[in-house]
């Protein structure tokens, strides 16, 4: 059993499988919660209610299983919160989904990068990672490099998160670096639209990839969505 805090069918907005229709699972629970060195657009995945009230439920694979049916599609995005908390759950999760399928079924899962993945997650050819790094010391290599991407979310506006970042892919070799998608820092569509056009123009006199919010410029960060 999961803990989750929402379900529901929509597009995905980010990095890999972007516009692609899917079911999204959102966990509850964060190992970073307000730790996080980036301001969190999805508090509601590891607060705890108000007055005791359990912003989540315990969902079985089973009953995640027929809501992915149910939704008609092959892609499912597994996000949080971080997701990669119950990654021993999530792995029966997905074996279950894809027996019996009818179709071929792949798995995003969206982490911020701190817990490394379990070799079953790691050897699974549907299962592909979206990770945004949160800590400094964070080693890309730890995940499947040909099924991940590693998104960073700066704030276009600030030369020293952009410097930042540029220290930080030196390290890294030309292949590892395609693998990178910069994204602006924004909770609405006004941000986003503002900051898009900026990252943009730096993106490209660096060589960078952009990284798109589809969700925000579409639904503005309207939850569920």
């Amino acid at each position: 059993m999961i803990p989750i805090c929402e379900t529901f069918t929509s597009l995905q907005g980010e990095v890999q499988g972007l516009g692609r229709h899917a079911f999204f699972i959102r966990t509850f629970g964060c190992n970073l919660a307000k730790k996080c060195p980036i301001d969190c657009d999805t508090p509601y995945s590891w607060k705890e209610g108000i007055n005791g009230v359990k912003p989540w439920q315990f969902q079985s694979p089973a009953s995640l299983k027929k809501q992915m049916i149910e939704s008609g599609s092959n892609t499912c995005i597994i996000t949080g919160g971080e997701p990669m908390l119950h990654q021993e759950e999530l792995t029966d999760v997905i074996e279950g989904m894809k027996l019996g399928a009818k179709i071929h079924l792949e798995f995003f899962i969206e982490t911020n990068g701190t817990i490394d993945p379990i070799s079953t997650l790691c050897t699974d050819r549907a299962v592909f990672f979206n990770v945004s790094p949160k800590m400094d010391d964070f080693d890309p290599r730890r995940f499947p490099l040909n099924r991940s991407v590693f998104k960073h979310v700066v704030d276009p506006r600030s030369s020293k998160n952009l410097d930042n970042l540029l220290d930080l892919l030196h390290g890294y070799n030309e292949s590892l670096r395609r693998r990178v998608f910069v994204m602006p820092l924004s909770r609405n569509r006004s941000e986003y639209h503002e900051g898009s056009e900026l990252l943009a123009a730096w993106c490209i006199k660096h060589g960078l990839n952009f990284g798109p919010r589809l969700h925000l410029s579409l639904w503005d960060g309207e939850k569920g969505r």
